[in-house]
């Protein structure tokens, strides 16, 4: 059993209004190769209270900025959320977040890399922690029978918002943004490349959403009322009409098709693995991933045929955080010349479209 135990929608977060809290000075301890770290602040926090939130920039040219969301998970029940069973998503930030760290040195964080797209942009990097997709407002008490029972603090909004409240702060007249997220982090990039856009309206944007485009299911627009997102959302002109009721993570993409100097783009592998997963935690039985993607990327075509895509065999998940992203090559298109090519607005095509079917219908 659950109990909404309090929920906050805070208009200025929307519409350009980014003031969550004051600009917190960047500090950094050991080695961290050009890397700051900031406080998250008042208002920000993980679901668990494990760790505070803090987030991290590697400062470069200040008229290219990037900004990237993170992945780790979300949960929205007893089970998944840990306390019948094994939580699915990550409650901390510590040293598996920070980019400077052999591990996640990787990618587009590999910052001496030639090869890489973003080595001479500012880059910020936001952690996630939250479990609800970086959009949460709201905190959810989970009960189980024997009166045991843990509450999960969704405050991805606060976090997130956070993050852009620094960097519209810090970087008043960028010339090129670029905005992506892995998993968890791909889902609302849309939504928050749309606001830096609306904000920056003379500078190009790009977007990439990395390993989430295949969350083809009417189950979605629950999770998104649950964690306090679907209502929060609305205090955005571009989302005002949402529909809490039918909401899902298109949406996020359709709604921000107008905006005229953002560019969307996305990148999946046609079987992603943690992508089935999910889909199976929300009680759908996949077998396989690509008609639900397929079907996905029609549908944002339909509204938006300047939508790109990067499509790659196989069911790894995420990619633009691994040193793969530089040996990956689909169609003789080398995945991190693609990515060069969009961010520097010679537009590419997309990528591995033999690998699409016949999009399946929403899953119920």
């Amino acid at each position: 059993m659950k109990k909404a135990t309090s929920l906050l929608f805070a208009a200025c977060v929307f519409a350009g209004a980014f003031s969550l809290a004051a600009r917190a000075e960047p500090s950094a301890t050991g080695e961290t190769s050009g890397w700051k770290t900031i406080a998250g602040g008042p208002g920000t926090g993980c679901a668990t209270d494990a760790t505070p939130y803090e987030f991290y920039v590697h400062e470069g040219d200040p008229n290219r900025i990037a900004v990237y969301f993170e992945g780790g998970g979300a949960c929205w029940n007893n089970r998944n959320c840990g306390l019948e069973g094994q939580r699915t998503f990550d409650n901390s930030v510590d040293d598996s977040d920070r980019p400077w760290v052999k591990a996640q040195a990787a990618g587009i964080f590999d910052i001496a890399n030639r090869a890489n797209p973003l080595r001479e942009f500012t880059i910020v990097m936001a952690p996630y922690c939250s479990a609800d997709i970086h959009l949460g407002v709201g905190t959810v008490r989970y009960e189980a029978t024997n009166g045991q029972h843990v509450d999960i603090h969704y405050r991805g909004l606060a976090n997130s918002q956070r993050v852009m409240d620094w960097v519209t702060q810090a970087y008043t007249h960028p010339k090129q943004v670029f905005v992506a997220g892995g998993s968890a982090g791909a889902i609302p990039s849309p939504i928050f490349a749309s606001q830096l856009a609306r904000r920056y309206t003379k500078a190009r944007v790009v977007q990439l959403g990395d390993s989430a485009g295949a969350y083809r299911s009417a189950k979605v627009s629950a999770l998104l009322e649950l964690w306090g997102a679907t209502r929060a959302l609305k205090y955005d002109p571009l989302y005002s009409d949402l529909d809490v009721a039918t909401a899902n993570f298109e949406e996020f993409y359709t709604r921000v098709a107008a905006v005229k100097n953002l560019q969307l783009a996305q990148v999946n592998t046609i079987e992603d693995s943690v992508q089935r997963f999910f889909l199976g935690e929300l009680g759908h039985k996949v077998t396989t991933l690509a008609p639900l993607l397929s079907g996905n990327l029609a549908e944002l075509r339909e509204r938006n045929p300047r939508l790109l895509a990067y499509t790659i065999p196989g069911d790894v998940h995420t990619i633009l955080q691994r040193a793969e992203f530089y040996t990956t090559n689909v169609d003789n298109v080398a995945l991190a010349k693609w990515l060069d090519d969009l961010i520097n607005g010679r537009r590419p095509h997309s990528v591995g479209e033999q690998l699409l079917v016949k999009g399946a219908e929403r899953l119920k």
